[in-house]
């Protein structure tokens, strides 16, 4: 869900969710994706 997805990329950043900005969650997407492209999809936290 939503809200865990949250709470995984605050723990990344060691913050609240409350305290999480957009700028935050669209770095660490952007950051996901790069490890998907790099290596592989099973090294990525999403799986779609």
């Amino acid at each position: 869900s939503s809200q865990r997805l949250l709470a995984v990329i605050a723990a990344h950043y060691t913050v609240a969710i409350e305290e999480l900005t957009p700028a935050q969650i669209i770095a660490w997407f952007e950051q996901d994706s790069k490890v998907r492209r790099e290596q592989g999809p099973e090294a990525a936290i999403l799986k779609w």
